[in-house]
């Protein structure tokens, strides 16, 4: 999993194109330290995009963001939800990059006791797990898990394997 005190990007749709850095740092900096915050631009005409990056120094911070914020907080004038999630881990705020989508799996149906260092163990045997990252329950209670992860791996090869292993099972 991302380390404690790593930084950690989010990927912020649904923002007003009016909406600057600094008013985005007024919506986020309740749940963390920020780092940066990169405001996507058109590259010919440097139109704001209606999204950004955000920065977080550590995990914590951007999984309460997450929680207190997707799809559950709208920036007038827009109606639509904010979107927030992690961002693909090849983007690098603002230029475009190779993703590694392919490398993640979706895992559902997992017990609420299981953690981390049980899935990293049991999807290990297929492959390298690069990160683990159990979706909370927006309620924030530990035990809360909403029974679903992402596990990401070295390989997409590694996907495969385990799909084909674990799947329905």
């Amino acid at each position: 999993m991302v380390q404690a005190g790593s930084v950690v990007k989010l990927f912020v749709g649904q923002i007003p194109k009016t909406l600057e850095e600094d008013g985005v740092r007024e919506v986020f900096q309740e749940y963390g330290e920020i780092a940066e915050i990169v405001i996507l631009r058109d590259r010919r005409s440097g139109m704001h995009q209606g999204c950004c990056f955000v920065k977080y120094n550590g995990l914590q911070a951007a999984q309460a963001a997450i929680s207190a914020l997707h799809n559950q907080r709208s920036l007038p004038p827009l109606r639509n939800p904010l979107q927030v999630r992690f961002a693909d881990s090849g983007s690098n705020g603002g230029e475009r990059g190779q993703t590694n989508a392919e490398n993640k799996l979706f895992v559902g149906g997992v017990p609420s006791g299981c953690g981390e260092k049980e899935l990293r163990q049991l999807f290990g045997t297929y492959g390298e797990v690069q990160d683990v990252y159990i979706l909370a329950s927006k309620y924030g209670s530990q035990e809360g898990q909403r029974g679903c992860a992402f596990v990401r791996y070295a390989s997409p090869q590694s996907c495969v394997v385990a799909i084909n292993a674990l799947h329905g099972k």
